[in-house]
């Protein structure tokens, strides 16, 4: 359990880092972060899945974590940091920050 929060907690972190260029601007230096971000992301996602599998003791709303990664990847496309940001920090971000309370 506590791998998994800390994996939750370090993902928030560059997921903030990612929001924060985001909204500055600074695309360049987000989309470069973005890349580390995402495989972070991932990896919090699988462990999530795994933790509930094997212990069913949380709840994930996978549906509105599958529409907000999707929201995310069409912001991607569209190329809108501002929307892609958003999604992140208000959708995603949050969604992982009321998980790692009930861990």
């Amino acid at each position: 359990m506590n791998n998994v929060k800390e994996i939750l907690i370090t993902t928030i972190t560059k997921i903030e880092k990612v929001t924060d260029l985001f909204y500055k601007q600074k695309n360049t230096e987000g989309y470069a972060e973005l890349n580390s971000t995402l495989l972070n992301i991932t990896t919090a996602i699988d462990q999530l899945f795994e933790y509930k599998l094997e212990n069913n003791s949380i709840t994930i709303d996978e549906n509105k974590l599958i529409s907000n990664l999707t929201e995310a990847m069409h912001a991607m496309e569209e190329k809108d940091t501002i929307l892609l940001a958003d999604i992140l920090q208000y959708e995603i971000m949050e969604q992982f920050k009321n998980i790692a309370k009930t861990l």
